[in-house]
């Protein structure tokens, strides 16, 4: 009993990140370099991209053993990697440069640790699949702090 409450909170842990408030919409991209438009126009189209993430990752279910959790990081995975790809080409406002290149950084680092927890699921290790869900949990913090300073409201809010 003790290991199934584990791989749920493993598994709640994996989409917790993308749990959000909003569902706001937007279309198209720029390239991450000097943005000329204003902060609104990054925030409200970095937001689009993870609510878009959100409501994929709700049709996928919560997994709660080793082998779901795999096939759920199999199918989360790409959609995870194009969403950062999106984030990262936005145009960011020159004033907040540095702080977005943080912020890419923490996200790759979320997609890391879920990379992590789907070789470890697919070995059926629980204590490296534990690991992998408290690293990615403390890069989601790092994430949800530079996501604020961005002024955004969903992403990993």
């Amino acid at each position: 009993m003790a290991a199934l409450v584990l791989l749920e909170a493993i598994a709640i842990g994996v989409v917790a990140p993308f749990v959000m408030k909003s569902n706001k919409s937007s279309s198209g991209t720029t390239a991450m370099s000097s943005g000329s438009s204003g902060g609104a126009d990054f925030v409200e189209k970095a937001d689009a991209n993870c609510s878009a993430l959100k409501a994929y990752i709700a049709t996928l279910g919560k997994p709660k053993t080793p082998a779901e959790i795999e096939l759920q990081m199999d199918e989360l995975l790409p959609a995870f990697w194009r969403k950062i790809l999106a984030q990262s080409e936005l145009a960011v406002p020159r004033d907040k440069q540095t702080t977005a290149r943080q912020w890419m950084h923490s996200m790759a680092a979320v997609g890391g640790d879920y990379e992590a927890l789907r070789a470890a699921a697919a070995r059926r290790d629980a204590t490296a699949m534990q690991q992998a869900n408290s690293s990615a949990g403390a890069h989601a913090t790092d994430a949800a702090r530079l996501s604020k300073e961005l002024g955004m409201h969903v992403c990993f809010q």
